[in-house]
C-alpha cells in the first residue's frame, strides 16, 4: 500500500556554514523540483551561478514508512489495529475473538451469536433460549 501525494508541496531549505562566511561565500538562490529531482541554483559572491542535483524527492509514502505503524508478515484482509501498549498501528489478522463486544467463551461446532443485552455483547451458543427470539421458517 502506499500513499500518493496529489497536492503541490512546498519545502523549506536551510543552510549553515561554520566559521565566517566572507565575501566568497556561495548561497542557494533558488531550488525546483524538477522530475522528482531537487535542483537547486547556487549563485557565487561574484554573482555567477550553477546549479547541483540535490537528489531525489520522493513523492509517494508508504504506510510502512510512517514511525508509528510496524508491519509483519503481511496477508490478504488484515487490517490496521492501535496497539497502546507499543504506541503504534500494527497489521492484524480480523477474528471475532478480537472483537470487543463479541463473547467466544462457548464457541464449538454449531454455535451461533446471539447478542444479550445484559452482557451487552454477541455471545457464541448453541442453545437459543431468549423469549424475544423468533425463528420463522427453515430446516432445523
Amino acid at each position: 500500500m502506499s500513499i500518493t501525494a496529489t497536492t503541490v508541496n512546498e519545502y523549506t531549505i536551510s543552510l549553515s556554514r561554520t566559521g565566517g562566511q566572507g565575501t566568497k561565500g556561495d548561497s542557494v538562490t533558488s531550488a525546483a523540483l524538477v522530475s522528482g529531482d531537487l535542483i537547486l541554483t547556487i549563485t557565487r559572491s561574484d554573482g555567477t551561478t550553477y546549479t547541483s542535483n540535490a537528489g531525489r524527492i520522493s513523492e509517494t509514502l508508504g504506510i510502512q514508512d510512517m514511525n508509528d505503524v510496524t508491519l509483519n508478515n503481511l496477508a490478504d484482509n488484515a487490517v490496521l489495529r492501535y496497539n497502546a501498549t507499543a504506541g503504534e498501528w500494527q497489521n492484524h489478522q480480523l477474528t471475532t475473538s478480537n472483537i470487543t463486544d463479541i463473547d467466544n467463551t462457548n464457541k464449538e461446532d454449531g454455535a451461533v451469536l446471539v447478542y444479550d443485552n445484559t452482557a451487552a455483547k454477541y455471545q457464541a451458543t448453541n442453545r437459543i433460549e431468549k423469549q424475544t427470539t423468533h425463528i420463522i421458517g427453515g430446516s432445523f
